[in-house]
């Protein structure tokens, strides 16, 4: 029963706004959640292979419960080979939520299932079901005939002196295997910088020694990330500049092929350079001014860039840049944190007259398994993705804070005549993330088209500090907004523990 219209709230906002609801009340945490009751899912579209749409969970009373898992599933249950989708919010009885845009049905799914969860008992046994209909998955016919695949990953911190990181050595490991055995016809590994974690010659070593143990692997192109910056302890300093330059490409240089056209004429005159595979434009952008996390770049570059673009026309073209710009990725929501605002409003004008492009970001780390990990085209830019990292994860979900922990992550990205399809990868436990399976249509019709826009509802989760005083409520409530929100208003309703 609602409670509400007795007061409503109305905010301006922009992307990385922030706004948290009141809390809810929960079961015992010793309690096993009570699984959903019913499970309804309206599709955006039947066909294509789109699981956008908006799903709505039904829970009994009592449930328990502090979150919805959905997964994939077939005639057996879950589906095999796949992770959960990232989790939402119970906020009632009755809980929506939306697929974003680009989410696809995976080959082989029929259903979509919905187990409850708690901290202190984890996911429900049982689930609720609901049967997809037919021809809903992606089809072979839809993806139509495969040009190339590559993998797109960041982040990979190898380091030979700090302790508690010295698992990403592992995971690169896995990596590797994991890719040698998914896509022996990769034409690379466009690695998105922070290969290693001190910018040290035995991190630079370590990391060779690695890659050079597996003589079938897949060649590794590596951008330059912050961490290459870390040589000589913090903050770098302008004079060690061109140092850390120069062991970067002494140690990475032979994997960048003699055709590549530099930004500044040469290897050593700047870290953005470009070259063509299988008719393909990857472009790598590296920062022009020395800063520990943020990358700034010349008007110089930009024009270069432009240039690479046009010269792209007709095909996908990937650039590939360490730092995403304010708001547009999951942990770039912290202004001045990524690409600095002389650059990124320059960027971001000349990429929204090339929506062919696809770019991956790393540096945030974000897990996969959360919301705002892809930037669906419009008007204002072109596709991206988050990375994620292969070293170590971080994550904010139900938090303002982020926390970190271990996992690793990628992209393998498979081209085809006019789509491309980006699906994200568990390297470690050796499973397809659900909520990171994208196709990006490039064809003529779809970039003609200016993508339809859903609102999408706030991430629940964050802080509130609240005084209830004589009948009034005063204080601050706060939590992130996902990337693509496109609300102009926000409305705050009182509720019971039901609505």
């Amino acid at each position: 029963m609602k409670k509400t219209i007795a007061w409503m709230l109305l905010l301006s906002l922009t992307v990385g706004a922030f706004l948290t609801a009141l809390p809810i009340s929960a079961a015992e945490a010793s309690d096993q959640p009570k699984a959903p009751v019913a499970l309804d899912y309206r599709l955006d579209q039947i066909g294509g292979g789109m699981a956008s749409g908006v799903v709505t969970v039904t829970l009994p009373a009592g449930h328990g419960a502090e979150d919805i898992y959905l997964f994939w599933g077939d005639e057996n249950g879950k589906l095999s080979g796949y992770t959960a989708f990232a989790p939402f919010k119970v906020s009632g009885n009755v809980v929506t939520h939306r697929i974003p845009n680009g989410t696809v049905i995976p080959q082989g799914a029929t259903r979509l299932l919905a187990c409850t969860y708690s901290d202190g008992f984890g996911l429900s046994d049982a689930y609720a079901s609901f049967t997809l209909p037919q021809g809903a998955a992606l089809t072979d016919e839809t993806l139509g005939a495969l040009r190339f695949e590559f993998q797109s990953v960041s982040d990979i911190h190898i380091t030979t002196t700090v302790a508690d990181r010295l698992h990403h050595s592992d995971h690169m490991r896995a990596m590797l295997e994991d890719i040698m055995a998914i896509s022996p016809n990769s034409i690379g590994i466009f690695n998105n910088g922070d290969t290693v974690n001190n910018g040290l010659d035995e991190d630079y070593e370590e990391f060779l020694a690695i890659y050079n143990s597996y003589a079938d692997a897949p060649i590794i192109y590596s951008g330059f990330g912050n961490h290459e910056l870390f040589r000589y302890g913090l903050p770098p300093k302008k004079e060690n500049f061109s140092d850390m330059i120069r062991v970067y490409w002494d140690f990475l240089s032979e994997t960048i092929p003699e055709d590549a056209t530099f930004c500044g004429g040469t290897r050593f005159g700047s870290l953005s350079f470009s070259f063509i595979e299988n008719d393909c434009k990857f472009i790598f952008l590296g920062t022009d001014v020395l800063d520990q996390n943020n990358l700034s770049l010349y008007q110089s570059t930009i024009d270069w860039l432009e240039g690479e673009l046009e010269a792209g026309r007709g095909n996908p073209t990937f650039i590939i840049m360490h730092q995403p710009m304010y708001g547009t990725l999951a942990g770039s929501f912290k202004d001045g944190y990524g690409v600095t605002k002389d650059t990124a409003e320059p960027l971001k004008a000349l990429l929204a007259n090339y929506p062919e492009v696809i770019m991956f970001n790393g540096h945030t780390h974000r897990d996969m398994d959360q919301y705002g990990i892809h930037y669906d085209r419009d008007e204002k830019l072109p596709s991206i993705f988050g990375t994620s990292s292969v070293g170590y994860l971080a994550r904010t979900y139900d938090k303002i804070s982020t926390e970190t922990h271990r996992g690793s992550q990628g992209y393998y990205v498979y081209v085809y005549e006019d789509k491309v399809y980006v699906r994200g990868r568990d390297f470690v436990n050796g499973q397809w993330i659900a909520s990171a399976q994208f196709v990006v249509d490039l064809s003529e019709e779809a970039l003609e088209k200016t993508p339809d826009k859903q609102v999408e509802a706030p991430l629940y989760g964050g802080t509130a500090t609240l005084t209830a005083n004589a009948n009034q409520l005063s204080g601050t409530i706060q939590c992130n907004l996902p990337v693509n929100n496109n609300a102009t208003a926000i409305a705050l309703f009182f509720s019971d523990s039901d609505t």
